[in-house]
């Protein structure tokens, strides 16, 4: 039996508290209640997957027991997008992937694409081994089964079959290029 899909929020426009101004990409942040954590709504760009990439990243990065956040799909005000959860709070520091990626990211400008994540993994786990160490010894954990039914949750109408097959035949070959640096 399949397992079911993942939940939607649906965001309300009276939970919006302020834009996030770092980053290219629109999004702002809310919080539905006092009592609880704020969320950031992320728009993707369209027709790039990006809403459920995002999701889709972080149960892989469960199942590696990653230190992660929390995403989830969310629609608001007819747009669908990602929503993740703050973890800069209760003494946690909050470090941009850009600042764990510096002196890994470098290319030639005149490359309108820049590097591959496989790539900019493999350069970052070079400078960095002691953040990427123990889970790159997890990637075990990894198979094609388990990373079929993690793409297989997100809801029907937010993927294409062809973008589904895509998905996890490229999260299967990145998981055997990421298993030849492992430790």
């Amino acid at each position: 039996m399949p397992e079911p899909a993942y939940s939607v929020l649906e965001i309300q426009p009276e939970w919006v508290l302020e834009r996030e101004a770092l980053g290219s990409k629109r999004k702002f942040w809310y919080r539905a209640t006092e009592d609880e954590p704020q969320w950031l709504f992320k728009y993707p760009q369209p027709n790039a997957g990006q809403h459920w990439s995002e999701k889709i990243a972080a149960e892989v990065a469960a199942g590696l027991e990653i230190l992660h956040a929390r995403v989830e799909l969310a629609v608001f005000q007819g747009t669908r997008g990602s929503a993740t959860e703050s973890f800069a709070r209760e003494g946690r520091n909050l470090f941009h992937g850009n600042q764990i990626l510096a002196g890994a990211i470098f290319w030639d400008r005149s490359d309108k694409r820049g590097l591959s994540p496989l790539e900019l993994v493999r350069r970052a786990a070079g400078l960095h081994p002691e953040l990427f160490k123990s889970a790159l010894a997890r990637l075990e954990r990894l198979d094609r089964q388990g990373l079929e039914t993690i793409v297989g949750r997100v809801p029907g109408d937010w993927m294409t079959p062809l973008a589904r097959e895509f998905a996890v035949e490229l999260m299967c070959y990145n998981t055997e290029q990421l298993r030849r640096i492992a430790p």
